[in-house]
């Protein structure tokens, strides 16, 4: 299983504003249009991936305490 406080570089006492800001602030900084050679955008939508799985965990109070 995946460190979702790793994906999103973030500590496991991280609030839920915190999480919540660095989701987006991750997300604009993968954004695909940002990455416009096409070598790299199966690495730019594999972690986008990461991320959004990432914070539908932490991102939800009943997810992350479990």
């Amino acid at each position: 299983m995946k460190d979702y406080y790793e994906i999103l570089e973030l500590s496991p006492r991280a609030t839920q504003q915190q999480i919540k800001d660095q989701y987006r602030f991750l997300l604009q900084a993968w954004h695909t249009d940002k990455w416009p050679n096409p070598s790299h955008k199966t690495k730019v939508v594999e972690k986008t991936k990461e991320i959004n799985a990432a914070y539908a965990t932490l991102g939800d109070k009943e997810k992350r305490a479990a």
